[in-house]
């Protein structure tokens, strides 16, 4: 998870790490709206996952959920 924040979360004006990502995207939901929900069926293989929220909160000058820390490290047994 530390990898993956720090590709992700690097300050504004600093270049994120060098190299490829440390992970392999598994897909993802955006774009809902108020009171919208979506269901996502995936077939992940056993390991560690990272859940990330891109989502803007409006509260927060639109500040990606992620930022505020909406992260979460899973494991997939």
């Amino acid at each position: 998870v530390t990898d993956v924040k720090n590709f992700f979360l690097t300050p504004p004006g600093t270049p994120p790490p060098a190299g490829p990502p440390p992970f392999t995207s598994a897909g993802g939901i955006v774009g809902l709206g108020p009171n919208q929900t979506m269901y996502e069926t995936m077939a992940l293989s056993p390991g560690k996952y990272v859940l990330l929220c891109f989502f803007p909160d409006p509260t927060e000058a639109n500040l990606p959920h992620a930022l505020e820390g909406m992260i979460k490290e899973i494991t997939i047994s």
